[in-house]
């Protein structure tokens, strides 16, 4: 019986020479984030696809590697307006269309100790957007990048697709 297991297993598993080959596509993987492209930039990104992570975001995070941020997906596009509530970084919050099209780009600086809720930075869409992406502060000005740019989306949950 081991025998005929191990001999279904093997067999299973070899190729045959008239097998095409099986090509997966070698992206870089990092604990908890997912990859993504932006015009050719690949960023890593955690997906904030529920109302509790939207509302968390990268609240009291203290540092954000060049190449990470945080992808807000919503069940529809709409109006969207992002404050610093407990942000500690600065970050370009990039909105995007239904298919990735940036709408716009906006830049905020971390907030200064001390300020009120109505003191805050905030960011707006200027149009309906369905996704929301932030990246470090400046990262969208040193690729070059605003209006227009394409994004290649993760795989999202099938919740939220």
């Amino acid at each position: 019986m081991k025998f005929v297991l191990l001999f279904v297993v093997f067999a299973a598993c070899s190729a045959t020479p008239d097998a095409a080959p099986r090509t997966v596509p070698a992206l870089p993987t990092r604990s908890g984030l997912v990859p993504m492209e932006v015009e050719g930039h690949t960023v890593f990104v955690a997906l904030a696809a529920d109302e509790a992570s939207r509302g968390r975001g990268l609240a009291d995070r203290t540092t954000l590697a060049a190449d990470e941020g945080m992808l807000f997906v919503y069940p529809a596009a709409g109006q969207r307006s992002f404050w610093m509530l407990g942000c500690r970084i600065a970050l370009d919050i990039a909105f995007l269309d239904d298919q990735g099209g940036v709408l716009n780009v906006v830049t905020l600086p971390a907030p200064a100790p001390g300020l009120s809720s109505a003191q805050l930075p905030l960011a707006a869409s200027l149009k309906p957007a369905r996704f929301v992406l932030e990246l470090p502060a400046g990262t969208f000005a040193r690729w070059g990048l605003d209006a227009g740019a394409r994004c290649i989306l993760p795989a999202l949950p099938e919740s939220v697709r």
